[in-house]
């Protein structure tokens, strides 16, 4: 067996390129909480590679996405930049990676964070900056503008409700929400091409005085269907043990099965790994003991503040 230490989440780097979120141990952050994150199409804004759109899912997650249903984020439509402190900040980035940012002490309306990022408060907006070219714009902690480095401007437009009604460069519609006569999200249109959205029934699991019981039902996401026919969907039926569930699966996908603690909503397995989260020695983060068949984690390639490697030992029989 093996027991890591988790880092926070991996940090983009001067976001030259933007990416799909990625942990020490896929499918689970620094809390412990289950952390699924994917890739359902990419746009051409002009530069040296095309913009992921990406959506995620966490078991912490109290929130409903008006695009996605409970527990998911499109971070692309629901990047935010929030204060949480007297002089900090927070900030989800368009493909969902979160950093911090601080005030500057000489000046209170100048901000800056990690890699060289730095921000302008104003009267409504927040507008952040990295050394490579990038900027985004926030207006009440929303995202409505991406510059890149070649100069190009990327508008998110909102409707009075707050709900990104299409993404817009030069002009021309780059993604547009698609929604049903009742006002409900149904897909997207990107670049021309429709991506469509189907939702289901995932049931509240609470722990009530030890034991699982359905709260409710929830409306998450059930079926995605791409451009070319291929699928990947979503199910969170919870069985007779009432074991919070999500099975990822799809077209010429291999079907994953993740679970979590219904009381503390930590990870519990993801398919054939087992997972045992306890206090860390580093206050505010956790650690993760997992064990399996024999596999080595490292942290190659993965921009975190801090790393090791993990070796996990099989068990037998």
């Amino acid at each position: 067996m093996g027991v890591g230490v988790f880092v926070p989440r991996a940090l983009a780097d001067c976001a030259t390129t933007w990416e799909v979120p990625q942990n020490h141990f896929d499918g689970v952050d620094n809390f412990g909480y289950v952390d699924y994150w994917d890739k359902i199409a990419e746009i051409d804004i002009g530069e040296d590679k095309p913009f992921p759109i990406v959506i995620g899912f966490n078991s912490d997650r109290d929130s409903t996405s008006p695009y996605l249903g409970y527990g998911w984020v499109m971070p692309l439509f629901e990047s935010y930049m929030v204060q949480n402190g007297e002089n900090t900040f927070e900030i989800m980035k368009p493909t969902g990676y979160t950093s911090g940012f601080g005030r500057d002490p000489k000046k209170t309306t100048a901000i800056g964070g990690v890699k060289g990022w730095k921000g302008e408060i104003g009267s409504d907006t927040i507008k952040v900056w990295a050394p490579c070219g990038w900027s985004l714009t926030y207006t009440r902690g929303k995202l409505t503008e991406i510059a890149t480095p070649k100069g190009k401007r990327i508008s998110v437009n909102r409707g009075l409700d707050g709900q990104v009604k299409d993404v817009v460069m030069d002009g021309r519609i780059l993604v547009r929400v698609l929604k049903s006569f009742e006002d409900h999200v149904e897909g997207l249109k990107v670049q021309g091409e429709r991506i469509a959205i189907e939702f289901g029934e995932k049931p509240r699991v609470r722990s009530v005085q030890g034991s699982n019981v359905v709260a409710g039902v929830d409306r998450s996401v059930g079926k995605i269907t791409l451009p070319d026919g291929q699928l990947k969907t979503y199910d969170y039926s919870v069985g007779g043990t009432l074991q919070p569930t999500l099975r990822i699966g799809g077209t010429q996908i291999a079907e994953r099965k993740m679970t979590w603690d219904a009381a503390r909503r930590l990870i519990t397995s993801d398919g054939q790994w087992k997972y045992d989260v306890t206090s860390s020695e580093i206050p505010g983060y956790n650690a993760l003991k997992r064990w399996g068949w024999t596999r080595r984690a490292s942290c190659e390639g993965r921009a975190m503040r801090a790393c090791s490697t993990i070796s996990v030992q099989p068990i037998l029989g």
